[in-house]
């Protein structure tokens, strides 16, 4: 005879923070499948870009003299920005550009249709709202850094197949690991937005604009300081800027591994990603 009642019923076992990343990866991925597609077509361009060595047209300013300057589109020149020429490095350069708006969207469109509102139905889960958030910020980063296995993949096979191996000598160490960590950090960063606000997109535009209205209002009205201070925080010794993108591009217009400066900046503001994450997700609006 069956002598279990409700009362003697086992309690609900607490799901592990790795099963809560993997289902968040499931969820993830059909609200992610119109991206996968994206990632696909670009990666083939990129393939397509190094191998064949072709140009990317820009629009490139002169002097003109009296202080004009003559805009007009040309072919991207890596000397023109510094950079050694060797055949499909702009390929690479290309696929980094990518990456960091890829970091950027990617954390928009993990919290797609979940913004705080919308995730009340998490006190009944048998996880805790911070682990439930976290888990998907990681379910979001591996989704990030499968884009960025992907676009490596495209430029460096894209210049295997164009016999031009040699070109990934351009780039030194530190700016491979700047190929992962500049998006990884924008990735985390950008997360707040979602975290935080019903309306992500929005969120990280008004806090873009909040970033550089000032910087660009204290420059046309010659405010110094306020000015230094904003520059400080984007190309400063420890600016955002340096963090995201010196490792690479310095590296490949020095041909040397970029010094202590740049790692300082990266680990500052990768650090500042990984905390801002943390606080968002233990903090809710209206907790």
């Amino acid at each position: 005879m069956n002598t279990n009642t409700d009362t003697n019923h086992a309690q609900p076992r607490t799901i592990p923070w790795t099963r809560m990343v993997a289902l968040q990866w499931r969820l993830l991925r059909s609200a992610k499948r119109k991206e996968i597609w994206v990632y696909a077509g670009v990666a083939v361009a990129i393939f397509l870009l190094a191998a064949f060595n072709a140009k990317i047209p820009v629009l490139h300013g002169t002097d003109a003299g009296g202080g004009g300057v003559n805009i007009k589109p040309e072919f991207f020149s890596e000397e023109d920005f510094g950079l050694p020429s060797a055949p499909g490095l702009v390929a690479v350069i290309a696929s980094y550009i990518v990456l960091l708006w890829t970091g950027i969207a990617g954390a928009i469109s993990t919290w797609h249709k979940e913004g705080p509102a919308n995730r009340s139905y998490h006190w009944s889960l048998p996880v805790s709202r911070t682990a439930h958030d976290l888990s998907r910020v990681a379910a979001g980063g591996l989704w990030l850094l499968c884009a960025i296995a992907l676009m490596l993949a495209a430029a460096v096979f894209g210049l295997l197949a164009g016999g031009r191996s040699s070109t990934l000598d351009a780039i030194s160490i530190t700016g491979w690991i700047n190929y992962f960590s500049g998006p990884i950090t924008l990735f985390l960063i950008v997360s707040l937005a979602g975290l935080r606000s019903n309306r992500p997109t929005r969120a990280f535009f008004l806090a873009y604009l909040a970033a550089v209205g000032p910087w660009l209002l204290f420059a046309m009205l010659d405010f110094r300081i306020p000015y230094v201070i904003w520059d400080q925080v984007n190309n400063g010794t420890w600016g955002v800027q340096r963090a995201l993108v010196d490792g690479f591009f310095e590296g490949l217009a020095s041909g040397e591994t970029v010094g202590a400066m740049w790692f300082s900046a990266a680990l500052f503001w990768l650090a500042f990603g990984v905390v801002a994450v943390f606080l968002g997700a233990r903090h809710h609006p209206g907790k």
